[in-house]
């Protein structure tokens, strides 16, 4: 062979491996051009997706991890398409204060919920090699955004606030003087008009209770129980009358001698309300209180309790306070009485003759406050009032110093039939659900359970010093009064 072709056929196998060489990084060129774009779609689909994730969480504002979690999880696999894996979802939510503008251009300072919502997710390349420069075989990508909501606050909603207030016997003294002030100061600071406006538009209410409430006004006419009662097993025969056919407002003016002379014997029964059949039912009912009070569990109906929370109970269920020999005191002590909701202080003011007595029966005070707020619909409404009480915001506030006594379980046991769910579900016609709070009168209510459950751990307030209750008050207001306002998205380049 020539020197001549020798030299081709060496130069013709140095440029194939030159080639060979050379497709490397041009192979390595297509592979990362291709994976790359794909990642940045990627990356900026997930910027997207944590967006929208930060702006749902922060208008559903309910600090619910499990629920904000699952729903970032929801907005990224509608976002990022082809994901192997989410590997992390993390849901930060912060409360503060910051100097908010305003369209005049000055600035205020205003209260917000932030949510930041980062996350990370695991994607696997399309050109993968272990010979030439790519990504990984799989690779990870993260973003995260920030989402601030600003609530507001009462601004020209009317409101309907029911204040349910303990006038037990431990009320006496300094609580109970604290407590008048506080409404005392509350109406006024609510029921007055608006600016260049004569009428009033917020109304107040107050149920005041003990063992029971009270309806009739100064002369505490009837003495109220809004609970719903059965015949428990081995009372249900003949022999018995059914709890709520007994005309129990004619047999509280008995002695419990006259009731248990008749019940055991019928030619005892003379001059009295009823039966035989009506003193053995409420032998056994006051026989199953070591006190002798009406209400033991075993002959409460807690299901329809809670099924007819807001349907009076008979006339013939009532006691008269003022005339009662049947039970203990301190079932129906104290002077106080129901005032319905009204727009007018002088009618709240009268709180200022009340005074208190007797044992502790919240259920008793929550059951007819929701009733009280439940009146304040419009009978008949035409179109303009009935989008007025729609916009209205309700509240139930109760007022407590202390557990149930004597009968501390009845609340639980109402909270765990649903009562306080019941309640809400009365009030979803309104544009703001139905707020429900509690203050603990020098009293821990936010370690009671069941104030827990039933307006929730964020809504309960304890005040230690009498002097905080106005305030406290007011500042329960305005938390129920606050709406969750208009998300604003902080953007991750703007992020501090």
């Amino acid at each position: 062979m020539s020197n001549e072709a020798m030299t081709l056929k060496r130069q013709q196998g140095a440029a194939a491996i030159y080639l060979v060489f050379l497709l490397i990084p041009l192979f390595a060129m297509v592979f990362l051009a291709l994976d790359g774009t794909r990642y940045i779609q990627k990356k900026n689909r997930l910027a997207d997706a944590t967006e929208a994730a930060s702006l749902a969480i922060s208008m559903a504002n309910c600090d619910d991890r499990d629920y904000e979690t699952q729903l970032a999880k929801d907005y990224i696999s509608s976002y990022v398409r082809n994901i192997k894996e989410i590997s992390q979802v993390k849901i930060e939510r912060t409360e503060e204060i910051d100097n908010y503008p305003l369209s005049d251009g000055s600035y205020e300072e205003r209260e917000y919920t932030q949510y930041r919502v980062s996350a990370k997710t695991e994607h696997s390349s399309w050109l993968h090699s272990a010979l030439i420069p790519s990504f990984n075989e799989t690779e990870m990508l993260a973003n995260r955004a920030v989402a601030r909501a600003y609530p507001k606050y009462l601004g020209d909603r009317d409101v309907d606030i029911v204040f349910v207030s303990d006038f037990s016997g431990s009320m006496k003294g300094s609580r109970i003087n604290s407590l008048k002030d506080a409404i005392t100061q509350v109406s006024n600071e609510i029921l007055i008009p608006r600016d260049g406006e004569t009428q009033v538009r917020n109304r107040v209410a107050l149920v005041p209770y003990n063992m029971r409430v009270v309806e009739g006004g100064s002369d505490r006419s009837i003495c109220m129980t809004q609970l719903k009662y059965r015949n428990p097993s081995g009372k249900t025969s003949s022999s018995y009358t059914d709890y709520e056919s007994i005309n129990w407002r004619e047999w509280a003016n008995q002695s419990y001698s006259k009731v248990s002379s008749c019940a055991n014997s019928s030619r005892k029964c003379n001059g009295l309300p009823g039966p035989r059949a009506d003193a053995r039912t409420i032998k056994s009912v006051v026989n199953d209180s070591s006190q002798k009070w009406p209400d033991s569990s075993n002959w409460i109906d807690y299901s329809r309790s809670v099924d007819q929370v807001f349907t009076q109970s008979p006339d013939h269920v009532q006691h008269h306070p003022s005339e009662e020999r049947l039970y203990s005191s301190s079932m129906c002590n104290g002077r106080f009485w129901t005032i319905p909701l009204t727009n007018q202080k002088a009618q709240i003011m009268k709180v200022n003759s009340m005074s208190p007595d007797g044992g502790t029966s919240v259920y008793q005070g929550l059951l007819r406050g929701a009733q009280i707020l439940d009146q304040g619909r419009p009978v008949n409404p035409n179109e303009e009032e009935e989008k007025g009480y729609t916009k209205r915001l309700k509240m139930l506030l109760i007022i407590s110093d202390g557990k149930e006594d004597p009968y501390r379980d009845t609340f639980s046991n109402l909270v765990n039939a649903g009562v306080c769910t019941k309640i809400r579900e009365r009030f979803n016609d309104g544009d703001l659900p139905l707020h429900m709070g509690v203050i603990g009168v020098q009293f821990s209510a936010s370690g009671q359970n069941a104030f827990k459950k039933c307006v929730g751990e964020e809504n309960i307030i304890d005040v230690g010093n009498l002097d905080d209750l106005i305030q406290e008050i007011l500042d329960l207001i305005k938390k129920g009064a606050k709406s969750d306002g208009i998300p604003r998205l902080y953007y991750r380049h703007t992020e501090s």
